[in-house]
């Protein structure tokens, strides 16, 4: 009798511990699925949508041509794959600026980026050709027509193989200007100015050769920067004022025009090259299709952001740019020599120009 009261036992304690240890091997399976999809999707998922990152550094706004090509890239990319590609948008500089932005595209952990062509610079010296000192002459319509031509896709095509990444076209925004804390009324009020610009060696040059102060700054600490007299002043489109509210740390705004930062839609090549030949080609089309409707909207909102800047409470005025131009011809002549590529896509401009 004791020796089956044992057996009895033995045998539920055995189901017993068969029982946890099959739920142990459940959860623990479970816990296992759920943190391999934490950053990703399921295998069965990924078989069916790519998700991909698109970051760039400016404060989401409809009007704005970073958020513009953003978003449009996203919905056309999205309905002409029926959500099999998906794009998560990051704006406002959440993961870096301009530079670490295009380090992480370039190095594959960033799949697409909205990104200010001057931080090619340091990879490329074809990228003067979107940064030349009054080449465009503060007209949207002829940079337009001249990316949009064979040599102005040549210069793309340069540029992506140079840096390394897949130039998916050029966007558009308004034409720069000098923001700065106090009047400028002439060329003598800007020397010694301790002056932002970007990490571009032209424009840092072209700077220092008007007698300015230049000093390199990140886009997301510009606003501080002002704030705290890091700096006396910097320059940027009407968009990207109003946009950020550059008119509370400076009221004075000097047109100039003196080029026009063109952002570029760039894309991880490894990312690229591993899609399909029909997703490359909604890819590059819808790339095309978002940066016209940033042109678009730069051509049509240019002088309603004038009146906002005003409303907002910038004092703007006119600069009386000839002077400048005459100081700026020797590093304009400089960077024109420093490849061929540069010298015939400027030519290519310049015969727009007289037409």
């Amino acid at each position: 009798m004791l020796k089956k009261r044992v057996a009895t036992i033995c045998s539920v304690t055995l189901i017993a511990m068969t029982t946890l240890v099959g739920c142990s091997t459940s959860n623990q399976a479970t816990s296992e699925n759920s943190t391999s999809n934490s950053g990703q999707e399921s295998e069965s998922s990924s078989s069916e949508s790519k998700v991909f990152r698109l970051a760039h550094v400016v404060a989401p706004d409809e009007n704005h041509p970073y958020t513009v090509t953003a978003e449009s890239f996203k919905k056309y990319v999205e309905e002409k794959t029926n959500g099999k590609i998906k794009i998560n948008i990051f704006p406002g500089g959440q993961l870096g600026g301009d530079t670490d932005l295009l380090e992480m595209v370039r190095k594959g952990t960033l799949d697409l980026g909205v990104i200010s062509g001057p931080v090619l610079a340091n990879y490329t010296p074809v990228q003067a050709v979107l940064d030349l000192p009054w080449l465009y002459n503060n007209n949207l319509e002829l940079m337009h027509e001249a990316f949009t031509s064979e040599i102005g896709q040549k210069v793309l095509e340069r540029m992506s193989k140079d840096v390394g990444v897949k130039g998916l076209a050029y966007s558009y925004q308004g034409f720069r200007h000098f923001i700065t804390n106090k009047p400028v009324q002439s060329i003598e009020d800007l020397q010694g100015m301790k002056f932002r610009t970007q990490q571009s060696p032209l424009h840092v040059q072209m700077f220092q050769t008007i007698g300015m102060s230049p000093t390199p700054i990140p886009f997301p600490e510009l606003y501080s920067s002002m704030q705290t007299g890091v700096i006396d002043g910097f320059e940027t489109d009407l968009f990207g004022y109003d946009t950020s509210k550059f008119y509370e740390v400076g009221k004075y705004v000097s047109l100039s025009g003196h080029f026009n930062n063109t952002e570029l839609l760039l894309m991880s090549n490894e990312i690229f090259d591993k899609l399909s030949p029909e997703e490359q080609k909604i890819i590059q089309e819808g790339a095309n299709f978002a940066t016209e409707e940033a042109y678009k909207k730069s051509v049509n909102l240019s002088d309603e952001y004038l009146e906002r800047s005003k409303k907002n409470g910038a004092v703007v005025t006119e600069l009386d740019i000839s002077k400048l131009k005459e100081m700026v011809q020797p590093v304009y002549d400089e960077w024109l020599a420093k490849d061929p590529l540069i010298e015939e896509y400027v030519t290519y401009v310049e015969g727009i120009k007289k037409n």
